[in-house]
């Protein structure tokens, strides 16, 4: 069965293949001690949170996934963007980073989050209930991408045509050339 975002994933080998070449950080994850560095003043600036999200269509009512999550800069963000109705799961594999998720979404007010723990390849999600996944410089610190990629499919919704399928893709590409220009 065909997954309305099976080219999320594809989107990791696509536009963070080559950053991993640049970053030997294969299998080595991001210490939590040093989550204070993914909050700069300026992320918002270039990493462009309200384009990518445009971009994936995410609205009010999804359910999304942000993978790798780290301390929730971009998690905070979807929540709001999907509202009440909607659901993202912040996940992460080092329980830090869940902790201080927990945290911030706590601070934050916001109903609509669920942290789950990760491990390995396996992001620990709900089968078939994601319209969208988030995977920001989490790539290059996986082991086993093959596995990895095939479990962020199985999380998303089956695609409804053909046509939407190949809409998608065109949203991904604009998603890649976003997350590109930064580097």
């Amino acid at each position: 069965m065909r997954r309305s975002w099976l080219t999320a994933a594809l989107f990791c080998t696509v536009c963070l293949a080559p950053l991993a070449a640049q970053q030997p950080r294969h299998g080595q994850l991001f210490p939590p001690e040093n989550l204070g560095l993914l909050e700069g003043p300026d992320r918002a600036e270039w990493q462009k949170p309200e384009q990518i999200m445009d971009a994936l269509a995410i609205a009010d009512g999804s359910s999304v996934a942000d993978i790798g999550a780290g301390a929730g800069w971009f998690t905070i963000r979807l929540a709001r963007r999907v509202g009440p109705l909607g659901v993202v799961y912040a996940q992460d594999v080092q329980r830090q980073m869940l902790d201080a998720i927990r945290r911030r979404v706590s601070r934050e007010g916001l109903a609509n989050v669920q942290t789950r723990l990760g491990r390995g390849s396996d992001p620990n999600l709900p089968a078939g209930a994601l319209d969208a996944v988030l995977v920001v410089d989490v790539y290059p610190e996986v082991d086993d991408r093959v596995s990895f990629l095939r479990n962020i499919a199985a999380a998303l919704k089956p695609a409804r045509s053909e046509e939407h399928t190949s809409e998608l893709q065109s949203r991904l590409h604009l998603v890649c050339r976003l997350l590109l220009e930064k580097k």
